[in-house]
């Protein structure tokens, strides 16, 4: 699940950011839609701390996000200048995220447990 939130938030942030040439726009968009899915599982009656772990995995898809990602610009002719966003591809992030999930930390079905963990440690519980 870790991973799921993770990679899910990186990728979004990955593909609308370059669509707009914009890292922050990226993070934004994932921060967005992400809350709006989170928001309502909250509806749905999902539990807490289940909410609590799924957004703060979700925050550090966005943090790895804004740490790989940049916004290249070259000059063209004249007024013209080329933008993109240089990001590590696919295989690379997938196997970045793993290393950083299998360093997860297992906590307990609690708010406060999850809460006291690193911001940047992903969290999972059985």
């Amino acid at each position: 699940d870790a991973f799921r939130h993770i990679i899910w938030n990186t990728l979004i942030g990955k593909y609308y950011g370059g669509k707009k040439k914009s890292v922050s726009k990226g993070v934004d968009m994932a921060r967005e839609f992400t809350n709006i899915h989170e928001d309502c599982n909250r509806k749905a009656n999902q539990p807490e701390y289940d909410q609590e772990m799924d957004y703060h995995n979700n925050w550090i898809g966005r943090d790895y996000f804004q740490s790989i990602a940049s916004i290249k610009k070259k000059k063209r002719r004249f007024w013209f200048t080329k933008k993109w966003l240089e990001c590590p591809s696919n295989s690379t992030i997938k196997s970045a995220i793993k290393k950083k999930v299998d360093g997860a930390k297992k906590v307990s079905k609690d708010v406060s447990a999850i809460k006291s963990v690193s911001k940047y440690t992903p969290v999972y519980y059985n």
